[in-house]
């Protein structure tokens, strides 16, 4: 334990004396030396992260910034799509032709009402010319063929008279007959392949009328 008293020490443990100045100078260097000690460096932030807070600029970018004061304002939504410009389809309808053709002459006009049956168009198409064709060659190959029954009859009934009057032979009217049944054949080939053409040719035009009587 240490006592101080006046000017002098007394120091009990170790039973000497020291003057009190001694002990006035020590304690006067170690506060001057706390006090002229430079202070720690402030800790920098964790993993050199900024303070959210606060934003930094120089002065030419002070020349780009607005000052205002906070406000609610509107803002339009733009957004980017890719799409293509076409007719509504729940107003309007697709009109397709059964045959591909040239447009030759426009019948309705944009914007007139129209109902089921009018005309619209008028229009060129080589696959109209060649049913047409068709139709018309079969008509013909039907008229031949029956021309040709017609011949091959009179021909059998001519073979079947002499043949009962004993004026031919059985080869002959065999073969009366065999012409009769080839002629035949042929007429019913030929009205299936104009029937063939009468309906195709009734498809590219709707209605076809029948020129061809059986």
């Amino acid at each position: 334990m240490i006592d101080v008293k006046g000017k002098l020490i007394v120091d009990r443990a170790r039973g000497r004396f020291r003057p009190a100045g001694m002990w006035l100078l020590v304690l006067a260097l170690l506060a001057a030396h706390l006090m002229l000690a430079p202070s720690a460096p402030a800790e920098p932030s964790p993993e050199g992260k900024k303070d959210p807070d606060t934003v930094s600029i120089t002065a030419d970018q002070m020349h780009q910034v607005s000052i205002v004061d906070v406000a609610s304002c509107l803002f339009s939504v733009q957004k980017l799509a890719i799409g293509q410009i076409a007719f509504n389809e729940d107003a309007s309808t697709v009109v397709l032709t059964p045959f591909s053709g040239r447009v030759t002459k426009l019948i309705a006009k944009p914007g007139e009402e129209v109902k089921r049956g009018d005309p619209l168009f008028e229009i060129d198409s080589p696959e109209v010319l060649q049913a047409h064709t068709d139709f018309i060659a079969a008509v013909q190959a039907v008229a031949k063929s029956k021309a040709q029954l017609a011949l091959a009859q009179r021909a059998l009934d001519r073979q079947t008279g002499l043949y009962a009057d004993h004026a031919t032979s059985q080869r002959e009217v065999e073969q009366a007959r065999n012409d009769f049944a080839a002629a035949e054949s042929d007429v019913k080939t030929t009205e299936s392949v104009a029937a063939g053409a009468r309906n195709r040719l009734r498809v590219l035009m709707g209605a076809a009328k029948k020129t061809c009587k059986r």
